[in-house]
């Protein structure tokens, strides 16, 4: 079945994105629960502090060269932060060295949700140093006055700035992968959808294939594959995302596979804690 959503566009689209930068994003994609027009909580009452913390081992020809890290953090004030950090090992860098951050801030305001997100990318000779911030208008108690969104996109390296009208309920490009899970849990076969990234809005096609069993090291586990095909011609230039296995029992990413020019790179999960506490992975994606 498809399904579509607006998402609103924007400035100019960069043509590049660094083959770790996708990587960490569709993994973070699936690791959360669903954020549709409202990702963060209302703004009144307390809430309990919570972080998540996965990790992946990154590597290529058989060979692991670096780290990624994807992790969430609510505050007592509801204010959610998705953070993803990539990088490679010491040995590693002196052949091709990453250091990259993506860093998604999701505060409930009186006029809507806001969300921040910063990118600094450092990718060999490749880099990206910019700002998102997106004033997304969810709430229907907000004044007439007020009801319009709108989105700011700052490149500190190119020196270039970029405002635009965002229709509300639009997502950035950090929390339109955390909605993958719910292609999952609703068992979605095919759904058309847009991200915005660099300012534009990227329109794309995520695929949900049939659930089949994985031997891996924490047993057999049932997996779905997710792949995302992109129908923009600057998204996904440079490295092109595929064969992401989704765990059934406990929506989690278990692998992700980037094409790039001269090989795959794949992130595989090693280790994921909630609240400091590690969790047993046999266990929770146990049939």
């Amino acid at each position: 079945m498809k399904k579509s959503k607006i998402v609103s566009e924007g400035g100019t689209g960069q043509k590049t994105c660094a083959t770790l930068v996708v990587l960490a994003l569709a993994i973070q994609g699936c690791m959360t629960h669903r954020t549709e027009n409202v990702p963060c909580p209302p703004a009144h009452g307390a809430f309990l502090p919570a972080q998540s913390i996965h990790t992946y081992a990154i590597s290529s020809y058989g060979v692991t060269g670096g780290t990624l890290t994807a992790s969430e953090e609510t505050a007592t004030d509801g204010t959610i932060t998705r953070t993803v950090r990539i990088k490679s090992h010491a040995w590693a860098s002196v052949f091709y060295d990453v250091d990259t951050m993506l860093q998604c801030v999701q505060e409930h305001t009186p006029t809507g949700t806001v969300h921040t997100v910063t990118k600094k990318v450092a990718e060999k000779d490749f880099s990206q140093n910019d700002i998102l911030r997106l004033n997304l208008n969810s709430s229907g108690d907000v004044p007439v006055a007020v009801k319009k969104s709108w989105g700011h996109w700052t490149d500190i390296q190119g020196g270039t700035s970029t405002v635009f009208t965002v229709e509300s309920g639009a997502l950035d490009m950090v929390c339109f992968f955390f909605n993958l899970r719910h292609h999952i849990l609703e068992k979605t076969d095919t759904e058309d959808d847009h991200l915005i990234m660099d300012g534009a809005s990227h329109a794309v096609s995520i695929t949900v294939g049939k659930p089949t069993t994985k031997k891996t090291d924490y047993g057999k586990i049932e997996v779905v594959p997710v792949n995302i095909v992109s129908k923009s011609p600057t998204l996904f230039v440079r490295n092109k995302p595929k064969n992401i296995l989704v765990t059934t029992t406990t929506p989690t990413v278990l692998s992700v596979d980037i094409g790039y020019s001269v090989g795959t790179a794949r992130a595989t999960l090693t280790s994921w804690t909630t609240n400091t506490i590690p969790v047993n992975l046999k266990s929770a994606f146990a049939p």
